[in-house]
């Protein structure tokens, strides 16, 4: 993947939250986007908690992938690197809306760019779940091809059960 690629790959989320936190503290204000995170940020962390939970299990899953047969026919493709630090992103920028919603639901509204960061890291972990499910479906279609190849036949020798 080269790096135009992967600027197109990872860029659209957080422009997308970035757009979104705009739009809405141009219609609601800052003060009320503030009082609402402060307010609704243990709310969002369980959510969060949720999502960030599955997609640590994917990953597991991904690596439980990588030692088989078809994990070494995507690694020899380069995919398998890909694919990796798709779910690394996505782990990590869950990780991180977490803890931004800690410090939201501890810190006071007054803290205003704190409550509105948290807001646009909370928006960017929501949005990485729907790239992280097609992620996945991109890797059990890949699966699937994989399985449709031929694979070859070993002869078979009497008196060897392996």
């Amino acid at each position: 993947m080269t790096t135009t690629e992967r600027v197109r790959a990872y860029l659209p989320e957080p422009l997308l939250a970035a757009f979104m936190l705009s739009v809405s503290m141009n219609i609601f204000g800052k003060p009320s986007l503030a009082n609402f995170m402060h307010a609704e940020a243990r709310d969002i962390l369980s959510l969060l908690t949720v999502l960030l939970g599955a997609s640590l299990a994917l990953w597991v899953g991904l690596f439980w992938v990588s030692n088989s047969t078809f994990g070494k026919w995507l690694s020899a493709r380069g995919a398998l690197q890909s694919i990796n630090a798709a779910y690394i992103t996505s782990v990590a920028v869950l990780m991180a809306a977490c803890v931004s919603c800690l410090l939201c639901a501890y810190l006071t509204p007054a803290y205003l760019k704190t409550q509105l960061i948290g807001i646009s890291i909370s928006l960017y972990g929501l949005l990485t779940v729907p790239t992280m499910l097609n992620n996945t479906r991109i890797l059990l279609g890949l699966h699937g091809k994989f399985g449709s190849q031929s694979a070859s036949v070993t002869d078979i020798r009497p008196g060897s059960y392996k």
